[in-house]
């Protein structure tokens, strides 16, 4: 007995019209089986309720005839459905029934720990803002990355895909419905390399609060620093396998120490050393010896041109859809989100970067924010046509402030920044208005 009351509590609740929705783009099965076997390895599922109008539901993806062995699977989960029927051809209050509920159950039942709930909305956030307020956990539970925002993921504690779970169990997608568009999922390419960097983020904010970094902390640290993470989804068999590949890329070193492993960063010493070492193989005023200086200042890598002007572009787009201010490491993840919508892969981080440094090139329109590296974006200040020239002329601007024995060569600050050497010429008279003189290399 004494194993079942520190078991955690969990209450389930399924916006039904989005569960059916994504289940249907992704040609998954209409079954709440698979949640709740995953959230039964956590604790026990107390309350199972769902909210949504079924007929509209079903109607709205041509599934009529699902109708009853949509209620069955309700009742073979043991889940307690009300409808809730549209008060007009669009609008029905499932979602606020859902909260409601929701919340009820918190004050009435305070030893329930965890709330899921299964939904892609982001008129969830403010429930979960408040559900976490009162000290619950929140599991957000989706179709697969594609149909959630960043903001919902940060809004839950945890967040785990249904898709996700019926790739473990391949053989049982052969029973998906037959219409539907399925949707592109996140390649593992993208997922790695984001995983990678919030591995080190995890590991720096660990060792600043001086706490031991092992596994046993970080996976924790990670998780909660994106509520969706989860090594197998990069491909990864185990979190071991994971910081073995960290370590091979040169970000963070490892040792046993006991039953688990220790991650630590590279030392400031290591870091300089090998720093130096590679610096002795770059001849100075090359192309490369610039590339390294923006990317140090970028922490990122210096995305291709036509990339820039596809992010550039997408930032104008994400800015007119915003009726107020937007934070500028928000900003960041709509324009990330919105690339990978059109299938553009780039990191949040690298984004931010670029973004930040147009801001620092006078870009935007802003006022303060949380922090100098989050002000409050209100608006463009110049045309985006003119947005990768700012960001060039801010680059040049610290290579000369910081670059004091190094030679300016044109034709290859041309090949960096522009990726051939044809508007060496325009190079040179950014150089001459630094008044820094132009080598000819």
């Amino acid at each position: 007995m004494q194993e079942l009351k520190e078991t955690e509590k969990i209450a389930l609740f399924v916006d039904v019209e989005n569960f059916i929705g994504f289940s249907y783009a992704l040609r998954l099965p209409i079954d709440l089986a698979p949640v709740i076997k995953k959230l039964t390895e956590t604790g026990r599922v107390l309350f199972r309720r769902s909210f949504g109008d079924l007929n509209q539901s079903l109607g709205a993806t041509q599934q009529y005839n699902r109708l009853h062995h949509v209620r069955q699977m309700l009742q073979r989960n043991l889940v307690q459905h009300e409808d809730v029927p549209y008060d007009s051809k669009y609008k029905n209050s499932s979602d606020i029934r859902l909260a409601v509920e929701a919340l009820s159950i918190a004050f009435r039942h305070p030893d329930i720990t965890t709330f899921a709930v299964v939904a892609s909305d982001r008129d969830y956030i403010p429930l979960f803002a408040k559900l976490r307020e009162l000290g619950k956990n929140v599991t957000g539970i989706s179709g697969n990355p594609t149909t959630v925002r960043d903001r919902y993921i940060t809004a839950c504690d945890a967040i785990f895909y249904v898709e996700d779970l019926y790739k473990a169990e391949s053989a049982l997608l052969g029973e998906a419905a037959d219409a539907g568009v399925v949707a592109e999922p996140v390649s593992e390419s993208y997922l790695r390399e984001q995983y990678l960097d919030l591995l080190v983020r995890a590991v720096s904010s660990l060792s600043e609060q001086g706490r031991k970094t092992i596994g046993a902390s970080i996976v924790p640290r990670m998780r909660q620093m994106q509520s969706d993470f989860d090594v197998s989804r990069a491909g990864f068999s185990s979190f071991k396998e994971f910081v073995a590949i960290a370590e091979e890329a040169g970000l963070i070193s490892t040792r046993w120490q006991g039953y688990d492993i220790l991650v630590t960063l590279p030392s400031a010493a290591t870091t300089e050393t090998t720093t130096e070492s590679s610096t002795e193989l770059v001849k100075s005023g090359s192309a490369e010896e610039y590339r390294r200086f923006v990317e140090g200042k970028l922490r990122v890598p210096l995305p291709p041109r036509d990339l820039r002007g596809r992010i550039y572009k997408t930032t104008a787009e994400v800015l007119n859809d915003e009726e107020l201010s937007i934070g500028l490491n928000d900003l960041s993840h709509d324009v990330a989100d919105e690339l990978l919508a059109q299938e553009i892969t780039i990191t949040q981080p690298a984004a931010f970067k670029l973004l930040y440094s147009l801001y620092r090139a006078g870009c935007f329109i802003v006022e303060p924010g949380p922090s100098s590296f989050d002000p409050q974006v209100l608006g463009v200040k110049h045309g985006t046509e003119t947005w990768d020239e700012k960001f060039i002329d801010n680059m040049l601007y610290l290579m000369n402030k910081e670059m004091k024995d190094t030679a300016f060569v044109h034709k290859n600050l041309s090949s960096l920044f522009y990726e051939d050497e044809e508007k060496a010429d325009a190079i040179a008279r950014k150089l001459a208005d630094l008044q820094v003189e132009a080598a000819t290399g």
